[in-house]
């Protein structure tokens, strides 16, 4: 399994054989407008499909929230993270490999935390024990690994979802 952490600036990705992290990383997004952006995007994430081959892709589905201006340009990578798995597959993403943010913060029991900052800080935490790992939060994308963390945390939470490992409370 491919789970993606989607934005329009680092997408965090993860891959699971089975139950199992196999590998996880970040995709800095390339390009200055969003056309060459997204058309990058989907280059990488059709190369990565293929490289690595996984048996299904799963994506954090965008949450519009206070945002919505945010809302609509994650929109058009989400459309990216559509379309590339119609080429690769054949079919469109299925519905049940949407995981919903709500939906990766009780599956993970992770606590509400007072900013947006506070909560990724406790998500990559939370993943670090979880996982054995030492990914770190930095405000420069290009330093931090939240967006891997947000991967991993939704691959997890998938695979919680469907059974395929218990429900840990951490």
């Amino acid at each position: 399994m491919l789970a993606l952490d989607v934005s329009s600036v680092c997408v965090g990705w993860a891959l699971f054989h089975g139950a199992k992290l196999r590998s996880f990383g970040k995709y800095l997004q390339q390009g200055k407008a969003h056309g060459e952006k997204l058309a990058e995007f989907e280059d990488w994430l059709l190369q990565m499909l293929d490289q690595t081959d996984p048996e299904i892709l799963v994506v954090e589905a965008p949450y519009a929230g206070r945002r919505r201006f945010a809302f609509g340009v994650l929109m058009m990578y989400y459309g990216i993270v559509q379309m590339a798995h119609l080429r690769w597959k054949g079919f469109e993403l299925p519905d049940e490999h949407r995981v919903a943010a709500h939906q990766v913060k009780r599956l993970l029991d992770l606590p509400k935390g007072a900013t947006h900052t506070d909560r990724k800080i406790v998500a990559l935490e939370r993943i670090n024990t979880m996982y054995g790992l030492s990914l770190v939060f930095s405000e420069n994308k290009k330093h931090s690994d939240d967006d891997t963390a947000d991967a991993i945390a939704v691959g997890h939470a998938y695979l919680v979802k469907t059974g395929a490992i218990p429900l840990e409370v951490v």
